[in-house]
C-alpha cells in the first residue's frame, strides 16, 4: 500500500467518525424540547411573581 492510498483511507475514516446521524440529532432536539417545556413555565411564573411583587412595593 503506497502513501497516497494510506492518506486517502485515513481521510475517509476520519470523515466517517465525526458525523452525527439524523436519529441522534432528532433525539437530542427532542430532549432539549422536553427540558424547555418543563422549565419555561416555571421561569415565566417566577418572572410574573417578581413583577407583581415590584408593582405592589411601588404602590405602598
Amino acid at each position: 500500500m503506497n502513501t497516497d492510498t494510506k492518506l486517502i483511507d485515513y481521510v475517509k475514516e476520519c470523515k466517517s467518525q465525526h458525523a452525527f446521524t439524523l436519529a441522534e440529532v432528532l433525539i437530542t432536539l427532542g430532549i432539549i424540547g422536553v427540558v424547555a417545556a418543563l422549565t419555561i413555565p416555571t421561569l415565566i411564573n417566577t418572572y410574573n411573581a417578581k413583577v407583581r411583587e415590584t408593582q405592589i412595593k411601588k404602590h405602598i
